[in-house]
């Protein structure tokens, strides 16, 4: 079974991994085969007030806030809440399970459940179970123990296991999940549009101070010159096909640039695009031999000169040279300082300010 946990604001992380880790063992003894991952959000929830049989005007958080940061392909995401996390504080976890492509979330108030890993480990054993049912469409009884199983704590420890021995067959279902592409549109809000919104940003076509998670006009504006530059259905909504094709990077590994000097020039040439300008990297990185090479070309070589200087950014993976595609890669009247500036405004140096022009030419 696939399990990811959440962790949020949690003040004491060891105490909550000492907790989840117990938790699989308990699992684990049951027969399950557990496949785990972590990650950390820093996110403020909105709780809302709940009356149940178990407790009354409870805080929980609203169950649709957390599916931002569901990943599909897990049974249940896990939850772990600190005492931050919520407005007002949470006092009880979300009541009412969901399902997110076959993934349910299960949420554990650190300052509720977190005061030792057995107790909390306890109450994951607890919302597993009611994530069984969930998931089985049958009578949820977890909160009914049978008076045989004695104590409150250890007698409800054995309950549960057993209760997930039952679960078993429908938690470790072996499901396809398939990946669905949230759509995005006027009105949208969340991690999904700041992600889109930071896309957007690295491909040139958004420029607002900040990536705000709000899908407004000034998003959509972006959205529909990017569609327009690659040829897509601009109509300003974010399906599958525009996020696929703001997220495909083009690659420049044969050039063998640094990692710092590739990103440059990825966004260097697609800002060009955007612009009319298709060009190509024609030279990366050069070894110390093949700058001599050059230099010497038109000096003790045959040849006309390429290079003015031996000590070239070129060596050390920082420099690119450009051209255009297509039969005239170097047109004589052609201003150069139009690409020029474009590098310039990503921190670029350009050769066409060197003393010795060389307009083709980008390092950082």
């Amino acid at each position: 079974m696939k399990i990811q946990f959440i962790f949020n604001k949690v003040k004491n992380p060891l105490l909550a991994k000492q907790g989840i880790e117990h938790y699989i063992q308990e699992l684990k003894s049951l027969g399950y085969t557990i496949d785990s991952s972590e990650k950390t959000i820093n996110k403020t929830f909105t709780t809302y007030i709940f009356s149940s049989d178990v407790v009354n005007s409870a805080n929980s958080v609203y169950a649709n806030d957390l599916i931002p940061f569901m990943e599909a392909g897990n049974r249940l995401s896990v939850f772990i809440l600190g005492e931050n996390s919520s407005t007002p504080r949470q006092s009880n976890p979300t009541q009412y399970p969901i399902n997110l492509l076959g993934n349910t979330a299960i949420v554990i108030p650190e300052h509720w459940y977190g005061a030792h890993f057995s107790t909390m480990s306890l109450y994951l054993l607890h919302e597993t179970a009611h994530a069984g049912f969930f998931f089985a469409g049958k009578k949820d009884t977890v909160h009914t123990v049978p008076a045989k199983y004695g104590s409150i704590v250890d007698g409800n420890r054995v309950y549960y296991k057993d209760l997930l021995k039952e679960l078993k067959p429908v938690l470790e279902l072996n499901q396809s999940v398939p990946t669905v592409t949230p759509i995005m549109k006027l009105g949208s809000r969340g991690e999904n549009v700041k992600e889109l919104q930071q896309l957007l940003r690295e491909k040139g076509y958004f420029n607002y101070p900040s990536n705000t998670g709000y899908f407004g006009l000034f998003t959509k504006n972006s959205v529909i010159a990017y569609q327009k530059s690659q040829g897509l259905v601009a109509d300003g909504i974010v399906g599958k096909v525009t996020l696929e094709s703001l997220k495909k990077k083009p690659s420049l590994a044969k050039w063998g640039l640094s990692p710092e000097c590739e990103r440059l020039a990825i966004q260097f040439l697609e800002l060009c695009q955007q612009k009319g300008y298709k060009l190509k990297i024609t030279s990366g990185y050069r070894s110390q031999e093949e700058q001599n090479r050059l230099y010497a070309q038109g000096r003790t070589a045959p040849g006309a000169i390429v290079t003015w200087t031996k000590k070239s950014k070129h060596t050390s993976r920082n420099a690119f040279d450009v051209a255009f595609i297509g039969k005239d890669p170097y047109p004589k009247n052609f201003d150069w300082k139009k690409i020029g500036v474009i590098g310039e405004k990503l921190g670029l140096r350009w050769g066409g300010r060197f003393t010795k022009k060389d307009f083709v030419h980008f390092e950082i």
